[in-house]
C-alpha cells in the first residue's frame, strides 16, 4: 500500500509527509484566497438557473466538484512545489552492535531458534538487512561480550562470551569512529548487561555527540518456567570439628508451591559418616557416577521471582573439598545451565599459637589444657601461679618464652592469635600490659577471653583497658542485691549454686556452640550436657555485642545474667565465659563422650577465626571464573605488625593441571606494605597461590590460598530480555527501541536521522500523478452528473 502512495505521489510517502510546501511563482496567500472565493461565487451563480431542474443537494454536489476542479487549476498556475529531503548513501557510517554472549544461545519458548540465530537470520541472511542498511551507509558490523571485535558475517558469531558490557561496546564504537560522521548505532541484544559499569553513562555521552542508539530487543521479556540456583554461600575454611552450614539462593518462575530436591554432592570418597551424619535420600536430579551425595533436602518454593535461602547442613570432609550444590531439572525449563554452583571448603586445620595466663591451679585450667592440648594444631602456651612468685610454664618453645612474665613487648605478644585470661587480679597486670593487651586485639586482630573465677570480673578490672574491650559491662559489687553477691562460700549464695546453661537464639546460631545438626539435634544434646555451678556476675552485654547464653534464673535489672557473651572489637573478637566449672562436663559426661574438647575447641577456633598472620594473601573479588583475570594482594608485616615497604616478594601459581607460574609482586605505592600481580585464570578447578616475603632485616614469612575456578553462568541467570535497559538506553541518546518482531520499523526512523548527509529534493506538486487523476476524476464525475440530469 504505502509503494502505491509513493507512486501515486512521485517520491516516499515518509519524504512527503516531512517535506515543506513553496510556491515558484511570487505568490500572495491573500491574493490566493480572494481568487478562490470569486472561483466560487461565479459558478454558484452560475448553477441559480439550469435548463433541467436540480435537487438542492445535487446542486451544491455540483457546485463543489466544479469549485475543487478551479481551485487546483489555479493553485497549480502558481507552480506549487515540495522539498524534500533524502540520504545520500555511502556518505554516512552505521554501527552494527550484534551481542555475541553466552545468553544469545538460548532457545525461548515457541521458537525454532535460538535468538542468535533469529538475529543472524534478519541481519545477514534472508531478510537482508544488512544490504539494506548499506544503500544508504556505510555500514560496520561488531560483535561484543565483554570485549569489541570486527565481525564481517554470521560466522563469527560463536554465543561464547561469558560477560556482557554493552557500555564497552558503546565506548568502543565511538572511540574507533570518531573520526568518521557516525550518524548512529544499532544495537542488537537481550539486554543482559552483567558488567560493573553503566551503559547508560556512554549513551549520555553519545547524545552528546548526536548519534542515537537504536536498540533491538530479543527475547521474551518474562520467562513462563525456569529454577535458578542464584548464588551459593558457604565460609571458605571450617572450625575443626563444627557442623557446616551451605546456603542456597534459588529463585523460580512458574513453579510456586513446587516439591523440589536439593542434593550436595562432592568428587571424594571421603566422606564423614558418624552419628551426626544424616541419612541419605534418593535424589532425583542427575549427578555424575564418579560423585558421592553428602546430603539432600526437600524443600517446598515460594513465591516466584524472589530469592529465597535454604540451608544445608554436612559435617565436611577432612581437608580441601569442592562441593557442588545442585537442583532437579524440571520440565519446560528455559535452561537448566543454572541449576548448579560449585564452592571451595578449606577443612584443613590452621596452626594456632595462644596463651594462657591463669592465677592458680585449679579444674578448669587443667581440663582446658587438656582439651587444647590433644589438637595437634593447637599449641597452647600456658603460664600458671603455683604459689608466691612461683610460676609454671607450659607448652613453650623456647627457654625465653613467658621467662619475664606476661610479655610487656608487642613482639612478644604478638607471636599469639589469641588471650585465655583465667582467674587472675587486675593487680597482676600494669597499665602498659593492658593497653598492649587492648592494641592485641584491636589492631593485631586477635581474640580475648576472659573467664569467670574469684578475681575474674572484679571491681579493680572497671575503667581499664581490659574493661574496654569485654562484651559486657561490669558491676561494682557494692551496686549489686545481695542475692547476687557472693557469701564467703559459694555455695552460701544463689550466684554459687548450679543451674543449666541456656543458649538464646544467637548461642544456638553460633557455629561455635554447635554440638549437632540445627534445631531439635542440637537443643536435645546442650539438654544432655551437666549442670553448671556458680557465675561471676556482670551487667548487660554492650551494645553490639551478641548475648550467647544466659543463666535460666538470675537477673539483674530484669535482664538475665549472661553467661557467655561475644563481640568484634576493632579488628579482633573478645569474649566473656562468667563460670569456670566447664570442667563439670569432662567429669560428669561418659568418657567417649568428646562435647567438653569440641566446645573448647570450637571456641578457641572462633577466637582465632580474624587473627592475621604477618603475611596476608587474598583476591580482589570473592569468586573467580574461568577467563577472569585476578589481582592478587600480599600485605606484609614485622613482628611488631608495622607494615613493611620495602620486601621482596613473589607469588607462586599452581594451575589445575600442576604447571607453576612465578610472578613478583609489586608495591601499591599508595598502600603501605601492599604488593599486588595479575594472574590470568585459563584452566577450570582448583587453583593455589603461595606467597613468600622476605625483609629487609631478612624475616621470611609464606602464606598460601586456594580458590576454586568455574565457568560463569552469569548469563544464564534471570534469562529474560531486559526491556527496561535498552529502553533507557535508546532514551538517553536519543535513539528508539524496538522489539524484535518490529525491527523493520528501524529503517523508516533512519531514513530521518538529522546528522546524517541529505540532499534536497524539490518536486512540482502539479506534475505528480495524483493531481492528474484527481482533475480526470473530478471531471468525469460532474459530466456524468450533469449528463444524468440532461444539462448541457
Amino acid at each position: 500500500m504505502i509503494e502505491w502512495i509513493g507512486w501515486l505521489l512521485g517520491q516516499d510517502w515518509n519524504a512527503f509527509a516531512e517535506g515543506s510546501l513553496s510556491f515558484g511563482a511570487s505568490l500572495s496567500w491573500l491574493w490566493l484566497l480572494l481568487g478562490v472565493v470569486l472561483a466560487i461565487s461565479g459558478i454558484t451563480l452560475l448553477y441559480r438557473k439550469t435548463t433541467s431542474p436540480l435537487s438542492q443537494p445535487l446542486r451544491i454536489l455540483l457546485i463543489g466538484l466544479r469549485s475543487i476542479i478551479l481551485m487546483i487549476l489555479l493553485v497549480a498556475l502558481f507552480r506549487p512545489m515540495l522539498t524534500t529531503s533524502k540520504v545520500l548513501p555511502q556518505e554516512s557510517f552505521l554501527a552494527v552492535l550484534v551481542d555475541d554472549s553466552q545468553s544469545m544461545s538460548l532457545l525461548d519458548e515457541g521458537e525454532s531458534e535460538t535468538r542468535s540465530h533469529r538475529v543472524q537470520e534478519w541481519l545477514f541472511d534472508s531478510d537482508n538487512t544488512l544490504e539494506r542498511l548499506q544503500e544508504n551507509f556505510r555500514v560496520r558490523t561488531y560483535r561484543f561480550t565483554d570485549s569489541t571485535q570486527r565481525t564481517l558475517g554470521p560466522d563469527d558469531l560463536t554465543q561464547q562470551g561469558v560477560h556482557t558490557a554493552i557500555g564497552q561496546s558503546l565506548a568502543h564504537v565511538t572511540t574507533e569512529l570518531r573520526e568518521l560522521p557516525l550518524s548512529g548505532i544499532v544495537l542488537l541484544s537481550d539486554g543482559k548487561d552483567n558488567s560493573n559499569a553503566d551503559p547508560l553513562v556512554n549513551a549520555a555521552t553519545l547524545k552528546s555527540l548526536n548519534v542515537p542508539v537504536f536498540s533491538i530487543g530479543v527475547g521474551p521479556e518474562t520467562v513462563r518456567k525456569d529454577l535458578e540456583l542464584v548464588d551459593v554461600q558457604a565460609s571458605p575454611t571450617v572450625m575443626e570439628g563444627s557442623i557446616f552450614e551451605i546456603h542456597a539462593f534459588i529463585r523460580h518462575q512458574g513453579f510456586e508451591g513446587r516439591e523440589i530436591e536439593l542434593n550436595l554432592t562432592t568428587s571424594s570418597n571421603d566422606i564423614r559418616s558418624d552419628s551426626e551424619q544424616p541419612t541419605t535420600e534418593t535424589s532425583s536430579t542427575p549427578v555424575p557416577d564418579a560423585e558421592t551425595t553428602v546430603v539432600s533436602k526437600t524443600v517446598t518454593l515460594g513465591r516466584g521471582g524472589i530469592p529465597q535461602r535454604y540451608t544445608l547442613e554436612f559435617a565436611p570432609s577432612p581437608g580441601k573439598q569442592v562441593y557442588t550444590l545442585r537442583l532437579p531439572h524440571e520440565n519446560d525449563e528455559l535452561t537448566t545451565f543454572n541449576n548448579q554452583r560449585s564452592v571451595l571448603v578449606n577443612n584443613e586445620k590452621k596452626e594456632v599459637d595462644l596463651v594462657y595466663i591463669e592465677g592458680h591451679p585449679r579444674h578448669e585450667y587443667k581440663f582446658i589444657q587438656r582439651a587444647l592440648q590433644e589438637d595437634e594444631a593447637l599449641r597452647l602456651a600456658t603460664y600458671l601461679q603455683t604459689g608466691p612468685q612461683k610460676f609454671l610454664r607450659q607448652g613453650i618453645l623456647s627457654a625465653r618464652e613467658l621467662a619475664k612474665g606476661f610479655p610487656k613487648t608487642k613482639e612478644e605478644l604478638y607471636q599469639y592469635e589469641a588471650i585465655i585470661l583465667g582467674d587472675v587480679p587486675q593487680k597482676f597486670f600494669s597499665s602498659g600490659q593492658m593497653d598492649l593487651i587492648r592494641s592485641f586485639v584491636a589492631e593485631r586482630g586477635g581474640g580475648f577471653l576472659m573467664i569467670g573465677g574469684s578475681t575474674a570480673f572484679e571491681d579493680d578490672y572497671i575503667d581499664t583497658p581490659i574493661a574496654d574491650i569485654l562484651p559486657v559491662t561490669l558491676i561494682r559489687s557494692t551496686r549489686l542485691p545481695a542475692e547476687l553477691r557472693k557469701g564467703e562460700r559459694q555455695g552460701m549464695s544463689p550466684v554459687g549454686e548450679k543451674f543449666k546453661l541456656l543458649l538464646t537464639a544467637e548461642g544456638e546460631r553460633a557455629p561455635f556452640l554447635r554440638m549437632g545438626f540445627q534445631g531439635e539435634m542440637n537443643q536435645e544434646l546442650w539438654g544432655k550436657m551437666p549442670m553448671l555451678q556458680s557465675i561471676n556476675v556482670t551487667g548487660p552485654a554492650k551494645a553490639g555485642a551478641s548475648i550467647l547464653a544466659e543463666h535460666p534464673t538470675l537477673r539483674y535489672q530484669n535482664r538475665a545474667l549472661p553467661v557467655m557473651a561475644s563481640q568484634r572489637y576493632g579488628s579482633g573478637r573478645t569474649m566473656a565465659l562468667t563460670t569456670a566449672s566447664t570442667w563439670r562436663w569432662q567429669m560428669l559426661l561418659p568418657y567417649d563422650d568428646y562435647s567438653h574438647e569440641r566446645f573448647w575447641r570450637q571456641v578457641v577456633r572462633w577466637l582465632t577465626l580474624d587473627a592475621p598472620a604477618p603475611l596476608e594473601i587474598s583476591l580482589s573479588q570473592e569468586t573467580v571464573h574461568l577467563g577472569n583475570t585476578v589481582e592478587i594482594r600480599a600485605r606484609v608485616r614485622n613482628k611488631r605488625y608495622q607494615p613493611v615497604n620495602d620486601a621482596t616478594v613473589w607469588l607462586q601459581v599452581t594451575d589445575p593441571s600442576g604447571e607453576i607460574q612465578d610472578v613478583p609482586l609489586q608495591w601499591d605505592i599508595e598502600k603501605a606494605g601492599l604488593y599486588v600481580g595479575r594472574v590470568a585464570l585459563q584452566q577450570e578447578g582448583i587453583v593455589t597461590f603461595d606467597v613468600t616475603s622476605t625483609t629487609p632485616s631478612q624475616e621470611y614469612d609464606e602464606a598460601s590460598l586456594s580458590v576454586l575456578v568455574t565457568p560463569s553462568i552469569a548469563e544464564y541467570s534471570n534469562p529474560h530480555q531486559d526491556v527496561a535497559l535498552l529502553r533507557k538506553l535508546a532514551a538517553a541518546s536519543n535513539g528508539k527501541y524496538y522489539p524484535f518482531e518490529d525491527a523493520e520499523r528501524l529503517f523508516d526512523d533512519l531514513e530521518q536521522l538529522s546528522n546524517t548527509y541529505t540532499v534536497e529534493i524539490q518536486s512540482d506538486l502539479w506534475d505528480m500523478p495524483l493531481v492528474l487523476m484527481l482533475l480526470f476524476g473530478l471531471l468525469g464525475a460532474e459530466w456524468f452528473l450533469r449528463r444524468l440530469k440532461g444539462l448541457s
